[in-house]
Order: structure tokens, then C-alpha cells, then sequence
């Protein structure tokens, strides 16, 4: 089944204790965030986004977040700033594989959790305007994270504007991560 929410503070989302949810084939439009994960095991899939968002996926509480193949367009007005926001509650890890997002204006991830334990990145892509003066980077945290077990390959990021650069604020060091530093 397929639905369209449109416009307010948050799109289609969990609460505290959920497990084991699927979102899948649905449309947000000029939400601030159109998905919130707030659960475990919770899976974000085929979704489309639209407008002015802070961004698409926001991951709250809870672990095990996957978002896979879904596109985020600003067609209907507006940008979004960051493709993911992790939050500073949020205490787990995250996948994101084979998503889109046009146009934004910030991050592809921005992290504000000391919490976030790992991030898998596979072959996302991400067209940017990026006006101000720093880059615009693939995985961003605004404090410092050392993340171990994180994967990172095929990753894609255009300019249409600005400077591009893989990351700030993590720790990569970790033997168990898998970067390819590619963006």
C-alpha cells in the first residue's frame, strides 16, 4: 500500500519500544525529517521524499537502522540539509545502501550522537549546493566519535556548488572498519 503525507514536523515514524518495522513505498513531503526511526531492527526501503526537510531519515533512539533504496528529490520546493541526521540520543548503528538525494544543502550524514557505535555506507549518491564556506562532507560529527565495524564503498557525491570532503569529527582508525575513502 502505498501513502502521502504532507508538510508538518515529522513524517512517518516509530515510538520507543518498536522492533522489527518495515516502511516501505511511501512519499513525505516538506517534513523535517520524513523518517524517524525510534526502535530496533527498523527498515526504511523503497520511500520517497520531497521539499524543504532538515532530513530525509532521522535516527533517534534504538539500534539496527537500515534504509536502503530510497530517493529524496527537491522538486516540490526547497532542500533538504542532510540525507540522515543521526541524533544525540541515538545509541546503535546504521546502513545506508543505494539512496539518492537531490539537492542538499549540508551533509550527506550529520551525527550528533557520542553514541553512534558503526555506519555501513555502500553505494549511496548525493548532488550538493553547498554555499558555505567548509565543506560539505559524506559523514559528518559535530562532536568527536571513534566508530568501529563501519563500512564504507561506492559512494558518490556531485557538486553543483561548493567543496566536498569525506569526513569530520570521527575516528576511522579502528582495524575493524572498511573505507575505501572514496566520495
Amino acid at each position: 500500500m502505498r501513502y502521502t503525507l504532507a508538510s508538518g514536523n515529522s513524517g512517518y515514524g516509530t515510538h520507543s519500544t518498536a522492533e522489527d518495522i518495515v516502511f516501505e513505498n511511501n512519499t513525505s513531503v516538506n517534513f523535517n525529517y520524513g523518517y524517524i526511526s525510534r526502535g530496533d531492527r527498523i527498515t526504511i526501503r523503497n520511500n520517497t521524499a520531497y521539499g524543504t526537510m532538515t532530513a530525509m531519515v532521522a535516527a533517534t533512539y534504538g539500534d539496527h537502522v537500515n534504509v536502503y533504496n530510497n530517493f529524496y528529490k527537491n522538486d516540490k520546493g526547497g532542500n533538504a540539509e542532510q540525507f540522515l541526521r543521526v541524533v544525540k540520543t541515538f545509541d546503535g548503528n546504521v546502513a545506508l545502501r543505494h539512496n539518492y538525494a537531490g539537492v542538499l544543502t549540508g551533509d550527506f550524514v550529520q551525527n550528533d550522537s557520542p553514541y553512534l557505535k558503526s555506519l555501513q555506507l555502500y553505494r549511496n549518491r548525493a548532488i550538493f549546493v553547498h554555499k558555505a564556506s567548509n565543506p560539505a562532507y559524506l559523514v559528518k560529527s559535530l562532536g568527536s566519535v571513534k566508530l568501529e565495524n563501519t563500512f564504507t564503498q561506492d559512494n558518490s557525491m556531485t557538486m553543483r556548488v561548493g567543496k566536498k570532503a569525506f569526513s569530520s569529527g570521527f575516528n576511522l582508525t579502528s582495524n575493524t572498519n572498511k573505507i575505501d575513502w572514496k566520495y
